[in-house]
């Protein structure tokens, strides 16, 4: 569980707060990928959820505590994100919980120019595998 990126108040709470379980919204994620939220603390009002990535109204899977959806996100640069909004009511309609996350995704393979240790271009042949921080 990635708690990490959680929207949730600081010490101990009573109040329903969201987790977002995946994609992690600070890393570069597939395109293929379920996005899945998760309530604590209360049970979700399954007839206002809402999610919408890309301005595009979803239809989720709600279950009482989680939402869930297998979603394909566009490929996205460093000047673009994939944007996800979540809004939704407790069961009890005391409070409306929403999360925004800008998400990185991408499958395309990358150009990587090597040099070596002088500087110069890397001309041999080579297979290298290179990630982002947080993979």
């Amino acid at each position: 569980r990635n708690t990490d990126y959680c929207i949730k108040p600081p010490g101990p709470t009573t109040y329903p707060f969201l987790t977002l379980l995946s994609p992690n919204p600070y890393a570069f994620n597939p395109t293929a990928v379920q996005v899945c939220i998760e309530i604590s603390n209360a049970l979700f009002d399954k007839d206002s959820v809402s999610l919408v990535i890309n301005q595009e109204t979803t239809s989720p899977e709600v279950g009482d505590s989680s939402v869930c959806i297998d979603s394909v996100f566009e490929s996205t640069s460093h000047e673009s994100t994939n944007t996800l909004e979540f809004t939704a009511l407790d069961s009890t309609g005391t409070y409306s919980l929403s999360l925004s996350r800008e998400i990185y995704a991408g499958d395309d393979p990358k150009t990587v120019h090597l040099f070596d240790e002088q500087g110069n271009d890397f001309l041999s042949q080579t297979t290298i595998e290179a990630r982002i921080s947080g993979d």
